[in-house]
């Protein structure tokens, strides 16, 4: 079989696996140990936890990027382009490599069948193997104990926070959840947690692989000011500028930086910088003004949460209209109730995506005390509703998933080319 386009190559690995996820290491690691996939030489940061990855990877990355470090950064789910997933100094890897790597993995795959986060993640790995890297940074899928990334062993394990998302997975509870987060944990190495209330499943594991754990809020804290925010661990502080993204989640990446000080040295004008300068496309990103339109990617009842509250502490004189797709599988009923003391009016979006629900089932889901509601085809069509309906002085925000944040940038004109 010959494949030659990125999207040919990306339709060919979507159909290698029967199910779409399938927690296990196994496959993977027999197909890495035939790529000859090796160690690497550069620090590892692996990132987990239900909310706050992306962001603790962002601000790790502009931090080591101030000081002139080469960065490589895995993520997922990409927004608008799959190359977004494998960055080197934040530039997403050219569709050529990416098909030259994607060869090379299936090559070596034999009879294995990998799914497709199995395959793309190991097709990251060895790029990343040949990129000549200061400092690597991964982000988990899901849970982290049986996640694909979970086959390189990490210098340093950042869990970011713990709430309830993939369930039917990682089971019904914070610390059947924690104990699958806290899989990414090492002996004796060092990690960090930046739940202020961390289950105790996940600091009974960091206890018996003796791993050294440094938890937020009590190992290390911030304090927050009106135009900016102090961390502090022990006697070292750092007093740093208001970020865009979460500031819980730069002082977690923060703790990581510290640790890593001897290993890469940093100064403290690259940390505020970097810190001021870190930004992640589809969280709480405003891409209009007049009305204001806001896109975030939140997609279970924590994010909406706090998304809730950052709208709260804005100001805005008109309307609050929300545009809202989700996927069938999430906890819907939760994400709206979380919202609800912010929305004035709800626009239910259908997701043309495997899973997404329709606008039908969304409000058959909708919480009863909600106020109104009407329904649309898409979000794209949603949001053309609304900019005629809405004034300068409303806003909108679309969230819920990251496909109804993709549609949205879409309709912007930012394109998947």
């Amino acid at each position: 079989m010959s494949l030659c386009s990125l999207e040919e190559w990306l339709t060919w690995i979507s159909a290698l696996h029967p199910k779409t996820i399938d927690l296990s290491l196994e496959r993977i690691k027999s197909v890495a140990y035939r790529l000859g996939q090796k160690p690497f030489q550069c620090p590892v940061i692996t990132v987990g936890g239900t909310n706050g990855k992306g962001s603790c990877v962002a601000f790790l990355a502009s931090i080591y990027q101030q000081a002139g470090y080469r960065v490589g950064t895995y993520t997922s789910p990409h927004l608008l382009r799959f190359n977004e997933r494998i960055a080197v100094n934040q530039l997403p890897i050219e569709d050529e490599r990416l098909c030259q790597a994607f060869g090379e993995v299936k090559n070596a795959l034999g009879t294995t069948k990998l799914t497709f986060f199995e395959f793309t993640t190991l097709t990251a790995l060895h790029i990343f193997s040949e990129s000549s890297l200061d400092v690597l940074i991964l982000e988990v899928g899901m849970g982290g104990r049986c996640d694909a990334v979970n086959i390189v062993d990490p210098t340093l394990s950042i869990i970011a926070t713990v709430s309830l998302d993939h369930m039917e997975f990682l089971g019904h509870s914070r610390e059947s959840i924690g104990f699958e987060k806290a899989g990414i944990l090492r002996s004796k190495q060092p990690a960090v947690c930046g739940d202020f209330y961390p289950p105790k499943s996940l600091l009974q594991q960091a206890k018996n692989i003796q791993a050294r754990l440094y938890c937020q809020g009590q190992d290390f804290r911030y304090t927050l000011y009106p135009d900016a925010w102090r961390w502090q661990h022990g006697e070292d502080e750092w007093k740093l500028p208001i970020p865009t993204l979460p500031i819980q989640n730069a002082a977690t990446s923060l703790m990581a930086v510290h640790l890593f000080k001897d290993r890469l040295p940093i100064s403290e004008q690259n940390i505020k910088q970097g810190v001021f300068e870190a930004r992640l496309m589809g969280r709480y990103q405003m891409i209009q003004e007049a009305p204001k339109c806001i896109v975030d990617v939140a997609h279970n009842p924590e994010a909406a949460h706090y998304l809730c509250q950052k709208l709260k502490q804005e100001t805005c004189s008109g309307r609050t209209w929300a545009i809202f797709g989700m996927r069938q599988d999430k906890a819907i009923s939760e994400v709206a109730t979380e919202m609800l003391p912010v929305v004035d009016e709800w626009h239910l979006a259908t997701l043309a995506v495997p899973n997404g629900a329709s606008a039908e089932e969304l409000l058959h889901r909708m919480p009863s005390h909600g106020r109104g509601w009407q329904c649309h085809p898409s979000p794209q069509d949603a949001l053309s509703s609304l900019l005629w309906r809405s004034k300068p002085h409303d806003r909108i925000i679309a969230f819920g998933s990251f496909h109804t944040v993709q549609a949205i940038l879409e309709f912007y004109g930012h394109t998947k080319d």
